[in-house]
């Protein structure tokens, strides 16, 4: 590795985050570009030089700094009673209770940068191994589909992206319709994705070509170092290998967590289309037969769980207050938000 891959990184950095909505990574970059950009960069390619030669301590100053911030995800509003639903421009209250958060890492610029140099060096192996069913956070490729190595472009456009996953669902369905068969969408969103996943990233090590080994080592640090922070301040329960929402190489990570959910779904259940961005799961069945009670519960257990492909139903209370149903990764449960599942049915009649 070299003070140019460092450079090329910290460009992709700023061409992503300039399409994002991350004001605090915007705001973080702003105050690091200045006359001293060179300088900064320079150091930061010997600090990695030295991680790799086991000298830690530079690094690990960074890895101090890593923090997390709370962000609200929803509010609960007393004006609502659940029997309608209410829109108004008189908005204005002198304060808001939030009902769910969503945690962010905070941390250095360059925690950012040895993120992207992670794509650039592992990631890359490992969205390759990603079927064309999984739309989210795909990174660039040519026309011979390997990574593009030299482009500031890392990942595909999401809204390209979002836009296929959708469409091609629904255009199965609308095909399968126009030759006379029933139709059936099941749509669902797995419960607080990121911050249920239980990823080790040893895991994968034999994937990873040995003399860059080191840097997935970093990453791990990385994650290691924000799970502590959140269990000390009672963010997560237990020392979960948790993926900092904030860090790009998390967005591969959670792509590739579900590989096998996604094998299994493709060549078990074999419907006439799935599609996954990210946490939220479209699939389409020809000719899916519905029963007259429990439709939704049983259109799942008929076409989920019997199908064997890590789908389970909650028994025990615990579980059912959380969620019906579950994937199991591992020995990792993530739960699919009840409130969300939906179920489309479109008889040939």
């Amino acid at each position: 590795m070299t003070l140019e891959h460092i450079k090329l990184a910290y460009r992709r950095l700023k061409s992503h985050v300039y399409h994002e909505n991350s004001l605090s990574v915007l705001m973080s970059i702003a105050k690091y570009e200045d006359d001293e950009i060179d300088s900064k960069l320079t150091k930061l390619f010997e600090k990695i030089q030295n991680y790799k030669s086991n000298n830690k301590s530079s690094i690990n100053e960074l890895i101090g700094e890593i923090k997390f911030s709370l962000m609200p995800k929803s509010f609960s509003d007393d004006r609502f009673d659940g029997s309608g639903f209410l829109y108004t421009n008189q908005n204005k209250k002198k304060e808001y209770l939030v009902d769910r958060v969503t945690v962010f890492i905070d941390c250095p610029v360059e925690i950012h940068i040895i993120s992207i140099l992670w794509i650039m060096e592992i990631g890359k192996y490992l969205d390759k191994e990603l079927g064309p069913y999984c739309y989210g956070n795909r990174l660039e490729r040519n026309s011979d589909d390997d990574f593009e190595e030299n482009s500031i472009k890392l990942f595909k456009k999401y809204y390209i992206n979002y836009s296929q996953w959708r469409d091609q669902g629904i255009q199965t369905a609308k095909d399968l319709h126009k030759i006379g068969l029933d139709v059936a969408i099941l749509n669902l969103d797995i419960k607080n994705y990121y911050n249920s996943i239980d990823f080790d990233l040893n895991k994968f090590e034999e994937k990873i070509p040995e003399h860059i080994r080191w840097l997935n080592q970093l990453l791990i640090d990385i994650h290691l170092a924000y799970s502590e922070i959140l269990v000390k301040n009672k963010i997560i329960s237990s020392n979960k290998k948790v993926l900092p929402i904030g860090l790009h190489s998390s967005t591969i990570l959670s792509n590739y967590y579900l590989v096998n959910f996604d094998f299994l779904v493709q060549n078990k259940l074999k419907p006439a289309f799935y599609g996954r961005y990210v946490d939220d799961i479209i699939l389409v069945y020809a000719n899916a037969k519905l029963k007259d009670k429990d439709v939704l519960e049983n259109f799942i257990i008929d076409n989920l769980i019997s199908a064997d492909v890590s789908v389970n139903k909650s028994e025990d209370q615990l579980d059912k207050i959380k969620g019906d149903f579950y994937i199991y990764v591992e020995s990792n449960k993530l739960y699919f938000q009840t409130k969300k599942v939906k179920l489309y049915n479109f008889n040939k009649d």
